[in-house]
């Protein structure tokens, strides 16, 4: 199960710490297999600031990032039949992922193509909120989740950020530190950088 890491650029995860490095084999079926090699990285400068602001019991991931190669074995050609699959496929397994980090109410909130490097890529966008018990408020998130099929593989890359502190006026004591256009920004910037 040899699969090269994703390249991230370091000059963009500036602040960013990197929590997970696991290959896997999501799938296999006779000779048929499907391998990942998969890094996950969170806003660290973002958590400790919180973290220093708001006390050390509120120690939650905010923003997240993660790129993922998938190469199938035998080696085939993309096409548009093994991309929806793998679409399908990854969308199922980015919901359950959100859920397991916290994410509550993941719904799909839209679809559309992002050109990377010359190839056109599906993003698909999910709403979620994550609750916050011991500030008794909720935050509502921005997912994204982008598939780019690149010479007989895949490249997953994608993420969340808060966008709003939902039922408080001024965003209570979280709203300082939350800047959705910034942080979709970034994100669509690690993204389109990832190779």
């Amino acid at each position: 199960m040899d699969v090269p890491a994703p390249r991230v650029p370091e000059s963009l995860l500036e602040g960013w710490r990197p929590i997970e490095d696991r290959t896997e084999r999501p799938f296999q079926a006779g000779p048929v297999a499907v391998s990942a090699h998969t890094i996950v990285y969170e806003d660290a400068t973002r958590r400790q600031r919180i973290r220093e602001s708001i006390g050390t019991n509120f120690d939650i991931v905010w923003r997240f990032f993660f790129a993922s190669r998938l190469r199938v074995t035998p080696q085939v050609s993309t096409s548009r039949l093994l991309t929806r699959i793998v679409e399908s496929n990854a969308s199922t397994a980015f919901q359950r992922e959100l859920h397991e980090r916290g994410f509550e109410s993941v719904t799909r909130a839209g679809k559309r193509t992002l050109e990377i490097r010359g190839t056109s890529a599906r993003t698909t966008q999910f709403d979620a909120v994550v609750p916050i018990p011991d500030l008794g408020v909720d935050v509502a998130a921005r997912a994204t989740l982008t598939v780019c099929p690149e010479d007989g593989e895949y490249l997953l890359t994608g993420g969340a950020y808060p966008i709003e502190v939902i039922d408080e006026e001024d965003g209570g004591v979280l709203g300082r530190f939350l800047d959705p256009e910034t942080d979709r920004t970034e994100l669509l910037q690690l993204i389109r950088a990832t190779s």
